[in-house]
């Protein structure tokens, strides 16, 4: 890595998103690159979850990958996901790039410092950049509700990012906070792993897409060219926000409707939009159900439609159900960006149907405050998380623009135009 301190990019996440911009800012002809991580690993976010934990997109992978995302499965593991990591910070070198254990503090920019406007404050020091690009996504900080007597609480409470097995939890009586996926896999987990009950619960609707049929949807999407690698890249083109984005979302919702769980006599109605229209509007993914549906329906999953209103010393008061004692909670309740803790505020704004704070971009990852700042993984494709890969190459390629290092003929194969021109 560069010793210097004054990059023509600095890179901040050394996730999906990280990875490919920097292995793509590197083939276009931009060295300069440092990729700075606040963990010890390429993908770190995923060291620290729950055992049984896999990606809930499909072939969920990075371009100019060798052809090694052909090596697993269509969902990959925690464990697969990390080593799939790895083995594309080899092909690529990006050791020669990463700073581990780079804590960013603040970035700023000041326009008296042309040559390198941009400020990066770690606990590391600063480095001066010509370009910023953030990828740190929006589910990097855990969220966990203000509720009234948590601290009286007596029994074990932690959030899903600290959970990693059932080990801790046999014999107990457990309620999860939340039905999304992180609530479906860790309640199945305990039923299977020997709580002596197991309760979910939450108020609003829920799609739940059984596993093997969503794969078998996903499969014949993709031999329509609309799913995989390669359908990835045809659909990259369309811009969130947009009418023929919206119009392509309502395709995919009604392929996934006939697919979903019907759980309303338990609680969990489904949602007015479909699916993949409820996530682009709201960020509430739909579950991709490894069996969390059959044990509802068997009871061994209870699943309670209510608020809590107050912890008590042996569980949780709720405001239709009343007191319920249990041993331990977990609060499977969701991430936030966290940009507040580095990004200006000037940079970022609350969107209220997703009641987090993203960046102001132009849809397409470049910020409408500094065109010399991008942002990847707060906008949303087609295809949802699969199109990280694609943001880091597009983000990649429109630096390299600027900069003129790039050329056409520098582009992966599977790149034969810009990720954001149509095939049309």
């Amino acid at each position: 890595m560069n010793s210097d301190s004054r990059f023509d990019v600095v890179i901040i996440g050394a996730g999906f998103g990280g990875l490919a911009a920097t292995a793509a800012l590197r083939r276009y002809g931009v060295s300069n690159v440092v990729l700075l991580e606040g963990g010890q690993s390429y993908g770190n976010f995923w060291t620290t979850n729950y055992d049984r934990i896999s990606l809930h997109t499909a072939w969920h992978c990075l371009p100019d990958d060798g052809g090694d995302n052909d090596n697993y499965p269509m969902f990959k593991s925690r464990d697969e996901l990390l080593a799939y990591f790895l083995n594309y910070a080899n092909r690529h070198r990006l050791h020669e790039a990463t700073d581990f254990g780079t804590t960013v503090t603040n970035i700023n920019r000041s326009d008296v410092a042309a040559a390198y406007p941009w400020t990066v404050t770690s606990d590391k020091g600063e480095f001066h950049a010509k370009f910023v690009v953030v990828a740190t996504g929006y589910c990097r900080k855990p969220v966990s509700p203000q509720i009234e007597g948590k601290e009286t609480y007596a029994g074990d409470l932690c959030h899903s990012k600290a959970y990693r097995n059932a080990e801790p939890y046999v014999g107990k009586r457990v309620l999860v906070v939340g039905t999304g996926n992180s609530g479906a896999e860790i309640t199945t987990d305990l039923v299977e792993g020997g709580a002596a009950s197991v309760a979910m619960v939450g108020y609003g609707p829920r799609w739940y897409l059984p596993i093997t049929k969503f794969s078998e949807l996903l499969n014949q999407a993709r031999d329509m060219g609309a799913a995989g690698p390669a359908g990835v890249i045809n659909l990259h083109a369309f811009t969130p926000g947009t009418p023929a984005f919206d119009e392509q979302l309502l395709g995919f919702d009604e392929m996934a409707v006939p697919l979903a769980e019907d759980l309303s006599e338990f609680g969990l109605e489904h949602p007015v939009d479909g699916p993949f229209t409820e996530f682009n509007r709201t960020h509430r993914v739909p579950v991709i159900d490894h069996g969390a549906a059959a044990l509802i329906r068997s009871g061994q999953i209870e699943v309670i439609k209510d608020r809590i209103d107050a912890f008590t010393n042996n569980g949780v008061r709720m405001t239709a159900n009343g007191e319920r004692e249990f041993d331990a909670i977990v609060l499977a309740t969701g991430f936030a960006s966290g940009l507040e803790e580095f990004v200006p505020s000037a940079l970022t704004e609350v969107v209220p149907s997703h009641g987090n704070l993203f960046p102001k971009t132009d849809g397409r990852c470049q910020s409408v405050v500094h065109d010399d700042l991008y942002f990847i993984g707060f906008d949303q494709a087609l295809m949802s998380g699969q199109a990280l890969g694609l943001w880091g190459f597009e983000v990649a390629e429109k630096i390299a623009v600027q900069i003129g290092a790039f050329s056409a003929e520098m582009r992966p194969e599977e790149f034969t135009r810009a990720p954001w021109e149509s095939a049309v």
